[in-house]
């Protein structure tokens, strides 16, 4: 894949649309989102459930690598999402963005980006037929609704998936690579 950049350059990214920021509520939303996405790039769970509300909505619908769009609603189910993800040796983001653009208003922001993950060819059964235990890197097009509470809270993430652009082998050293802080 061309022009493969790492999340520690999407935090770094963040981090300067943060200073540029003359709201106050666009700055907090935005580091809240910070700090789940870069929790979950990392495997930290608990951080990244922190900047949660109890009630979510999460949801995912479009070209969803399983092939399956879904929807949760609690804490609890999330945290479940993301354990099969660390029960397969893989963080819960498992890779970055590139490419991004935002939108902000009173109830929260919109991201649209280039996603890249790292996924076993299991996990991505609704793209096509690929190797069930070799790693794929995955990039596809999407855009993130992510509504802000206010309290320093995001309300869930609603990610719009589009096909692909690329699919192809990688290893766990490129996987490393991306999610190295």
């Amino acid at each position: 894949m061309q022009n493969l950049t790492p999340a520690k350059d999407a935090v770094a990214r963040i981090d300067a649309l943060m200073e540029t920021l003359d709201n106050p509520r666009h700055r907090a939303m935005l580091a809240a989102f910070r700090t789940h996405w870069w929790s979950e790039v990392r495997g930290d769970i608990d951080t990244a459930m922190s900047v949660m509300a109890d009630d979510i909505l999460f949801k995912a619908t479009g070209a969803v690598p399983s092939g399956m769009p879904f929807e949760i609603r609690t804490q609890a189910e999330q945290r479940a999402l993301y354990q099969i993800q660390m029960d397969a040796g893989l963080t819960p983001a498992a890779g970055t963005f590139m490419n991004e653009r935002w939108a902000f208003a009173d109830w929260g922001f919109t991201l649209e980006a280039e996603w890249v993950f790292v996924l076993y060819g299991h996990m991505i059964s609704g793209l096509g037929a690929f190797e069930s235990d070799r790693l794929y890197l995955v990039k596809s097009p999407s855009v993130g609704v992510i509504p802000y509470r206010g309290d320093g809270k995001l309300g869930g993430e609603i990610f719009y998936i589009g096909n692909p652009l690329e699919i192809e082998p990688t290893d766990r050293a490129t996987l490393d690579w991306l999610i190295a802080a």
